[in-house]
């Protein structure tokens, strides 16, 4: 097990933007591979995207995505 504030110490050693750029850089990553993907659309909004990436598939369940991606 790892002490206390080892974590929040990690973090702040790489750099916080560091940490920011490379999650950008990565969903930026998924929303490309996904938007190629026929049937799939990437719902994300607004002028700054995160890390945090959503997408719907035409006929396909949200449970069903969740269960596959999941397995």
């Amino acid at each position: 097990m790892w002490p206390p504030g080892s974590a929040i110490d990690e973090a702040l050693g790489w750099g916080l933007a560091h940490i920011r750029d490379r999650v950008y850089a990565l969903a930026g990553l998924l929303r490309a591979r996904l938007a190629a993907i026929p049937g799939c659309q990437v719902r994300d909004q607004g002028t700054e995207q995160c890390g945090i990436v959503t997408f719907t598939v035409d006929g396909v369940p949200a449970d069903e995505i969740k269960d596959r991606l999941a397995g």
